[in-house]
């Protein structure tokens, strides 16, 4: 093999590592080789620093973004041209809210139907987390696997609004017991959703499922687990639609009644 053939194949060599590194999401730029060895290790610790500005410097990991993110304010979901996503969330302090709130057609979710958000520290808002602006009715996501500690949670307003495809949210149950009165609905407008789980007792204000026809069995029994009993204090009121209100039995009828709620349906 003769020398410049050689050279060649090296140069050839360091391109190819240098995009393998670079479709991993970190950045080699002019960086000479000896350095690719820091940029390796980069990617298995996932990637270096905390990413302040979201999407835009966290887009090249395409699908699994698992950079050590601080704040989660995204875009929307389509730029991916997929039907899974998975985000990792190992840094966020505080809040998802408004992780994919749409408000215009570009940001539109055309693409993803099942959205995973791992997220191991403690959430206090998840407020317009996927909210889609109104009358945008093109949007996809079917389910979505919430693997988040909501028991700090305060703010829930519009976190799901608007998504007419949702059918499943599962993962770790909502717990609303630290939900405030004015930032507890999030469910308008989603009339697939099919199944959702509360953690038990955890509902302490009036909350509305009005929209929400096709709500399973188990999923009815969750809400009204879900019910904090008010007795001796205010009643609050549980909306339910006309459907599911139809399907309830003189059991869990009481049972809402007992805990001091009105239902409404």
């Amino acid at each position: 093999m003769s020398i410049a053939t050689e050279i060649q194949r090296l140069q050839t060599a360091k391109a190819n590592i240098k995009t393998a590194i670079e479709n991993k999401g970190v950045t080699v730029g002019d960086g000479t080789i000896d350095t690719y060895a820091d940029k390796i290790n980069e990617i298995s610790s996932g990637g270096s620093g905390d990413y302040e500005q979201g999407f835009e410097d966290g887009k090249n990991s395409v699908v699994q973004l698992d950079r050590y993110l601080k704040t989660a304010q995204f875009t929307s979901l389509n730029m991916f041209g997929k039907s899974e996503a998975v985000f990792n969330f190992d840094n966020i302090v505080n809040s998802l809210g408004n992780l994919f709130y749409c408000d215009t057609e570009e940001k539109r979710n055309t693409t993803v139907e099942h959205l995973t958000i791992n997220c191991p520290t403690l959430i206090t808002s998840i407020s317009q987390m996927l909210y889609c602006d109104f009358p945008y009715t093109d949007v996809t996501l079917k389910r979505l696997t919430l693997n988040v500690d909501t028991q700090a949670c305060s703010n829930y307003k519009n976190a799901f609004t608007h998504q007419r495809a949702l059918e499943i949210i599962d993962g770790k149950p909502l717990d609303y017991s630290s939900a405030t009165a004015s930032n507890i609905n999030g469910f308008s407008n989603c009339i697939a959703l099919v199944e959702v789980r509360f953690v038990a007792n955890s509902i302490k204000y009036s909350i509305s499922f009005a929209n929400c026809g096709l709500l399973s069995t188990e999923t009815i029994q969750s809400i009204i687990d879900g019910l904090a009993d008010l007795t001796g204090g205010t009643a609050q009121t549980l909306t339910l639609h006309s459907i599911v209100g139809g399907k309830l039995t003189d059991e869990q009828k009481a049972t809402i009644t007992a805990k001091n709620w009105t239902l409404v349906y």
